[in-house]
């Protein structure tokens, strides 16, 4: 479970990377699929300055927001594409991620220290994706961070890319 875990952050961490330089395709209706992302870090405002967007892979959903302090990584195992809650739990494939810090021992990954949290998928369209989130995170150093309040909105700028 370790392996895959770690197989998904490295995916995560490179997606999140090419994300931020993707820009949005004009839309005909400016109420889905906004490119925002925002949350309250241990009570401080965080809301994307660049467009949030996400990634549908192998039934993996990646979804990232970046602000001019760090960038939150959510990725959610949805094969179906479907609404509804996935927990962030230890053990399971959904997880939360915290990056402000160039040093990867300073960052917050919900699956250290038992991370525990909830990502909500309100709407699942072909290209759209909107939801709220929350979860708690711990990096090695023994410090841990507080995600409340989270929203996304995105446009899903990728989806099943084969590897063949």
């Amino acid at each position: 479970m370790k392996k895959v875990k770690f197989i998904i952050l490295a995916v995560i961490i490179l997606l999140g990377i090419t994300i931020v330089g993707c820009k949005k395709d004009n839309d005909t209706n400016p109420d889905i699929g906004k490119g925002t992302m925002t949350a309250k870090i241990d009570g401080k405002n965080f809301s994307s300055t660049s467009e949030a967007s996400a990634r549908y892979i192998e039934g993996v959903l990646l979804i990232s927001g970046v602000s001019k302090t760090g960038q939150i990584q959510l990725s959610v195992y949805n094969t179906t594409k479907a609404t509804g809650n996935f927990q962030i739990a230890d053990g399971s494939t959904n997880m939360g991620i915290y990056i402000h810090s160039k040093d990867v021992n300073e960052n917050y990954y919900s699956y250290v220290d038992n991370g525990t949290g909830n990502i909500k998928i309100i709407e699942f369209t072909g290209n759209d994706v909107k939801g709220t989130f929350h979860f708690t995170a711990g990096n090695i150093n023994g410090g841990s961070v507080n995600i409340t309040d989270g929203t996304f909105d995105v446009k899903i700028i990728a989806t099943d890319i084969s590897y063949n």
